[in-house]
């Protein structure tokens, strides 16, 4: 039995009660170590995992208990507490007490670590505890993986998939398959995913429901119905997952007939799976259609989603159905926090701005939850200014913003350049002790480099011992931005040496360097290692930087030969870069040709249409000029004007071209045409010197 002082102690009496561990077989149970081991396994698994971790730390201090506590397999509970709780610092303390005890040479132990690294988002830390195991499991990798998947690392988990099979011929459970046919399906990998089809067939993998459902929504995904159709066919087991995949793939498609065959047949239906086929029919323009199946939703009791009110607005709105939009606002908006703000960001979706804000001010209780959602919807349709001032009144309703509130503050101080506001966030964050998460420490290194100041993006880029993906992204980006290409360039090979892999946007930072300062030879280099070493491919984005970058360098045929055999021909921005590069050059002939295939692509962009009008300027051919300004009045494509905005004494002004509102606008008229003067005189030079 239990020692009396063990049970009674006045430490470990309330945690004992607050665990509730009423089981009455415990008491029949002699071994103490068995009990406590029970306990600790039990706890960690509970809905109150912090209950453990306290447990645990009471029992440090009980003499009696010492060996429980060092005993490998509490301590692996506790380390899974802690990784459910996100308890970095309390598991790196326990991290150290396995160390202490021996016990890290247990693979029980190690799992857990690997995995509380992973879970806490610090997956270099796990990534090097999992290179240095001499031993693994199948959960041992299943762990890591996990770990990536989570954080969306999906070409790591790839990376790592092939390596379990082919290199330690691991063979993967259904856990590690399911996560590596998501990976295949987020990076739209085609080719890998149908090899893990064949892996799966060859070696007699049971189809279970979960991988069944993730290789059927893969092939939905991929547009390949008739494949995600088989493996419906094949599965013993089905759920409403199973079924709303392939509704939704095959109204996706625009197969309207068969998905709403199978949506009738389907036995049991969810929100989701409502939202499948109204999606299906906004998608295909038949709203009549989405606003009837809403009716008959609403009739049955199924309650709506965000999903649901953004797809049914906009067809509420292309019917002028305003009675209907009433009487959604009416009949779900009252019902609860989560409706409101479905409702809300229903309305930004449809551009409908003021209405959303007036939603929102309507709501009789606001969560940080809904203050978030306005600030990221106002941000995501590009009212920035709006989405600041939410965050002003936030904070004077003292509601507390949270990591995503501060990076949708942070994102918008940098598309508007608001460097005042962007420092006082910097200030409220330390002052608060707010730990500066990957996302944080990114969207700061992104708003001061967006905002000018390299310097202090650099200072928050070194202050962070551990660097996620998206930090060393966000620096090598705001560095290429502003000319300082060799530094950026020096700042991912050195990525590269702390093992960290890039991503498709890492390496767009990288050609951003390479264009901003003509290295055409290492240009190439990163564009083969992206593609042949990483194998990513390459994004609409990297060929048009890979354009701008022949183009800027005087190299317009090697430019225009990469445009038609990378397949980019069909890219308007490709276009637009080679476009650009005849204007800078002044080559009359290749540009024509760039802006014909570049209005066939956009007829009605005002972009392709004064890019030849300034190439035919450059070149002094005036009565070309004439003929492409009438043939836009003609066609009524006007070019949008440019907008600026400049923050003084921490508020932000806007001003468009031609706009006489602002109350200086005869000061700013002034100092624009001195840049103006200066700018023109400095591309003078840079043509005189680096493109004789």
């Amino acid at each position: 039995m239990l020692c009396p002082s063990t049970t009674s102690s006045p430490i470990t009496r309330p945690i004992l009660q607050m665990g509730a561990t009423n089981d009455p077989l415990l008491p029949i149970l002699k071994n103490q170590m068995i009990w406590w081991s029970s306990l600790i396994k039990e706890l960690s698994n509970s809905p109150k995992p912090e209950l453990c971790v306290l447990l645990y730390i009471a029992l440090m201090f009980d003499e009696s208990t010492l060996l429980i506590v060092r005993n490998p397999y509490v301590i692996a509970s506790i380390l899974k507490a802690c990784s459910r709780i996100l308890g970095l610092s309390e598991g790196t303390q326990f991290h150290g007490l396995a160390i202490k005890c021996i016990a890290i040479g247990n693979l029980y132990v190690v799992n857990a670590i690997v995995r509380l690294y992973a879970k806490c988002g610090e997956l270099f830390d796990a990534r090097r505890l999992f290179d240095k195991m001499p031993d693994r499991s199948v959960v041992s990798w299943n762990v890591i993986i996990m770990g990536y998947a989570e954080m969306g690392e999906w070409e790591e988990v790839k990376s790592l998939f092939w390596l379990m099979v082919e290199e330690c011929c691991f063979e993967p459970d259904a856990i590690t398959l399911v996560r590596m046919v998501t990976a295949c399906t987020r990076t739209e990998d085609c080719d890998s995913g149908k090899l893990v089809r064949e892996y799966i067939e060859e070696n007699g993998v049971v189809l279970s429901l979960h991988l069944g459902n993730a290789l059927m929504n893969m092939y939905a995904k991929f547009k390949e119905m008739g494949e995600a159709h088989k493996l419906f066919d094949l599965m013993s087991e089905r759920d409403v997952v199973s079924w709303t995949t392939l509704v939704s793939g095959y109204a996706g498609l625009g197969h309207l007939e068969i998905a709403i065959k199978l949506f009738d047949q389907m036995p049991n239906r969810n929100v989701v799976a409502w939202n499948a086929l109204i999606t299906g029919y906004v998608s295909n323009g038949c709203f009549r259609e989405a606003v009837l199946l809403f009716r008959d939703m609403l009739a049955l009791g199924e309650k709506p989603d965000k999903a649901t009110i953004v797809n049914v607005l906009p067809a509420c709105m292309e019917l002028e159905d305003q009675r209907l939009c009433e009487t959604i606002h009416g009949k779900i908006s009252i019902k609860n926090e989560v409706s409101w703000t479905s409702m809300m960001v229903g309305y930004l979706q449809c551009g409908e701005k003021e209405i959303a804000i007036k939603i929102f001010n309507e709501m009789p209780c606001k969560d940080t939850a809904s203050w978030n959602a306005l600030m990221t919807g106002l941000s995501q349709c590009n009212y920035f200014n709006e989405a600041l001032s939410i965050f002003h009144d936030m904070l004077n309703a003292e509601i507390t913003p949270n990591d995503l509130t501060l990076v949708t503050a942070l994102s918008s101080c940098a598309r508007i350049g608001a460097l005042e506001l962007g420092i006082w966030i910097h200030v409220y964050i330390e002052r608060n002790c707010i730990r500066l998460t990957g996302h944080l420490a990114s969207s700061l290194v992104d708003m001061y480099a967006k905002c000018g100041r390299v310097d202090l993006s650099l200072k928050v880029f070194d202050s962070k011992s551990v660097k996620d993906l998206l930090t060393w992204s966000s620096m090598i980006s705001g560095l290429a931005m502003h000319g300082h290409s060799l530094q950026a360039l020096e700042i991912f090979n050195k990525m590269l040496k702390n093992g960290v892999e890039p991503d498709g946007i890492t390496f767009l930072a990288a050609l951003s360097a390479c264009s901003h300062a003509g290295l055409v030879n290492e240009g190439r280099y990163y564009f083969n290692l992206m593609t042949r070493i990483y194998n990513i491919s390459p994004t609409i984005e990297h060929h048009s930087c890979m354009v701008d970058l022949f183009g800027r360098c005087g190299l317009l045929q090697e430019a225009k030969d990469f445009i038609n055999n990378n397949r980019t021909s069909k890219e308007a921005s490709a276009w637009g870069a080679l476009l650009n590069a005849c204007r800078l050059h002044g080559k009359v002939e290749l540009a024509e040709y760039a802006a014909i295939e570049l209005m066939k692509l956009d007829p009605s962009s005002s972009g392709a249409h004064v890019l030849l009008s300034n190439t035919y300027a450059t070149a002094s051919r005036w009565s070309k000029v004439g003929k492409v300004r009438n043939a836009m009045k003609e066609m009524g494509i006007r070019k949008l004007p440019g907008c600026s905005s400049i923050e003084v004494n921490g508020v932000v002004h806007e001003f468009f071209a031609l706009d006489a509102s602002h109350p200086q606008h005869e000061e700013i008229y002034a100092v624009l045409h001195i840049l103006l003067k200066q700018m023109n005189l400095q591309e003078h030079y840079i043509q005189s010197n680096y493109f004789q």
